[in-house]
C-alpha cells in the first residue's frame, strides 16, 4: 500500500507514474506479475464462482465471455474511516476490451467484506471504479479499472473485483498472479487480496539518548519516567543504555514506566561497547507496550565506537509496524552507517508496513550525509515536516544549540503520515535535568 494521502490521489491522475514492472499498475515496487497478463488462463476462459461469467450484449446478441482478475495491491492496510489507496482490477469482455476508452455497457467494480461470506453476501460493500486508459502494460485483451474503498470499522477483510456488462450478471474476482486463475476459477476466500483495517488514531513514538548511568542517575530516573509516561508512546527509542555497577537503566526505566502507566512493557538491546571509563556495558535499546514479532540487530560500520542498528516488528493497535533505533559515531563514519541504516530498513521492512526510526545521530540537518542519505531512501524527518523554521534543538539539554536528535518516518504504503513532534524533557527538576539530551516525542496518523 502506498502513502493513502498522497498516492491515491497521484495514481488517479498521474497515469503510468504509478506504473510496474510490466507498465501497468502496482507500484514502482509492485512485484512481478507472474499471473496478471500471463498465460495463467486461455484467452476466453469463463468466470466461475457466484457468477456465470457470460453478458448479452447490449443489442441482444450472444452472451460475451467474462474474465477478471484483481491486479494490486495484494495486501493493503488502512484505518478505519479513511481510503485505501488505490485499488486495480483488470477484466477482459470478448469483443469488447480492450476499450480504448470506456464503454459505458462496462460496469467494474471494487467492493471488501469479511472472509466468512462470500462476495454475493449483504455483508459485502461496493464502490464504481473508474477506468485507466493510462495501463500502457496491461494486455493487448485487457482493460484496468481502478477505485479506493473506505472501511467504516477495523478488522480484518478481503477485497474483490465485480464485473457486469450490458446488463449480465456479475462476475466476481479474485487474484491471478502466482499461477492463479482470477474469476476463470471462481471467487475463494483463499486466492483473494486481503484487506487490514486498523483502528482510527495515531502512533507515538518517543527518542532519548539516556547518558548512561552517570550524572546522578537517581534523580535523573523520574525526571525521565515521568516525562515519557505523560506521552505514553507506542515506541521508545533509547540511546546510552547502560548496565553496570550493579545497575541497569534500561530495566529501572521499563519498571518505572510500568508503575506510572499500569502498562507492560518489552524491551531489546544491542549492547555496543564499553564507555565511561569501561564501567558500563552501553548500547541501544527499544522499550514497547506492544508486542513484539520479530528484531533484528545490525551492526554498522565502525567509527570512533562500534555502534549498532535495532530493528523491531511490533503488532501495534495500526498493525504490524516497525520501529527502529540507532545511535551513529560522532566522528567520521557518519555517512556509511546511514547507508547501511537505510538499505537494513528496506530490507526488513515490507513494502505495506510503515517505518519508524528513532536516534541520536550525531549530525545536524545542514546537508550532511546522513540527512542526505536517508531522505534518499524515503524517509521524513518529522521535525521540518511539521515544524518547518523552528530549529528544534536537543543538545545540549541546558542550553541547546544543535538539533541531533531525531524520529524519521518510512511512509512506504501503509498510509501514515507526520501529525506532531515536540521536545521533551526540557526543563529541569531541582536544577537536574533528565538528560543531556532532551527527548523527542512524535505521532503519525493515517
Amino acid at each position: 500500500m502506498r502513502w493513502a494521502l498522497v498516492l491515491a490521489c497521484a495514481l488517479a491522475s498521474c497515469g503510468d507514474d504509478h506504473a510496474g514492472p510490466d507498465g501497468g499498475s502496482g507500484g514502482a515496487d509492485a512485484p512481478p506479475a507472474d499471473g496478471p497478463g500471463s498465460d495463467a488462463r486461455p484467452d476466453d476462459a469463463p468466470s466461475g464462482g457466484d457468477a456465470a461469467g457470460d453478458a448479452s450484449t447490449s443489442e441482444g446478441g450472444p452472451p460475451r465471455a467474462i474474465f477478471c482478475e484483481t491486479q494490486w495491491p495484494l495486501e493493503t492496510t488502512t484505518a478505519a474511516g479513511q481510503p485505501t489507496e488505490m485499488l486495480y482490477v483488470r477484466t477482459r469482455v470478448a469483443g469488447v476490451t480492450p476499450a480504448r476508452g470506456l464503454d459505458p455497457a462496462l460496469q467494474v467494480e471494487v467492493g471488501f467484506g469479511p472472509a466468512a461470506e462470500p462476495p454475493t453476501s449483504a455483508a459485502w460493500s461496493w464502490q464504481a471504479a473508474s477506468y485507466n486508459g493510462l495501463c500502457a502494460g496491461c494486455p493487448g485483451d485487457q482493460d484496468e479499472f481502478m477505485g479506493t474503498l473506505t472501511p467504516p470499522a477495523p478488522g480484518e477483510m478481503l477485497w474483490a473485483g465485480r464485473v457486469r456488462y450490458a446488463g449480465s450478471a456479475p462476475t466476481y474476482c479474485d487474484r491471478a498472479d502466482g499461477g492463479r486463475a482470477g474469476s476463470a476459477d471462481g471467487f475463494s476466500a483463499d486466492t483473494a487480496p486481503r484487506l487490514h483495517v486498523a483502528p482510527p488514531g495515531g502512533l507515538r513514538a518517543v527518542s532519548l539518548n539516556m547518558r548512561c548511568l552517570v550524572d546522578n542517575w537517581d534523580a535523573r530516573l523520574p525526571i525521565v519516567a515521568d516525562g515519557i509516561a505523560a506521552v505514553d508512546p507506542d515506541f521508545v527509542g533509547l540511546q546510552e543504555v547502560c548496565q553496570g555497577q550493579g545497575r541497569d537503566n534500561l530495566t529501572e526505566l521499563a519498571a518505572a514506566l510500568g508503575s506510572r502507566t499500569g502498562r507492560s512493557y518489552q524491551t531489546l538491546r544491542a549492547i555496543t561497547h564499553l564507555s565511561w571509563n569501561n564501567q558500563y556495558m552501553e548500547g541501544i535499546a527499544v522499550v514497547t507496550p506492544h508486542t513484539i514479532a520479530e528484531n533484528q540487530v545490525v551492526a554498522l560500520p565502525p567509527g570512533l565506537f562500534p555502534r549498532k542498528l535495532i530493528l523491531a516488528r511490533i503488532v501495534s493497535p495500526q498493525g504490524p509496524v516497525v520501529f527502529a533505533t540507532t545511535h551513529l559515531d560522532n566522528l567520521s563514519a557518519r555517512a556509511a552507517e546511514a547507508q547501511t541504516v537505510a538499505t537494513a530498513l528496506t530490507a526488513f521492512t515490507a513494502p505495506t508496513e510503515a517505518t519508524l526510526l528513532a536516534g541520536d545521530f550525531n549530525e545536524t540537518p545542514s546537508g550532511g550525509p546522513v540527512h542526505t542519505t536517508l531522505e534518499s531512501a524515503g524517509l521524513i524527518d518529522l521535525w521540518p515536516a511539521l515544524r518547518p523554521g523552528e530549529p528544534g534543538y536537543s543538545f545540549a539539554s541546558s542550553g541547546p544549540t544543535a538539533r541531533i536528535d531525531y524520529l524519521w518516518l518510512l511512509p512506504n504504503s501503509a498510509g501514515f503520515a507526520p501529525a506532531d513532534i515536540a521536545l521533551i524533557l526540557s526543563q529541569p527538576l531541582g536544577g537536574v535535568y533528565g538528560s543531556d539530551h532532551l527527548g523527542l516525542r512524535g505521532q503519525v496518523s493515517r
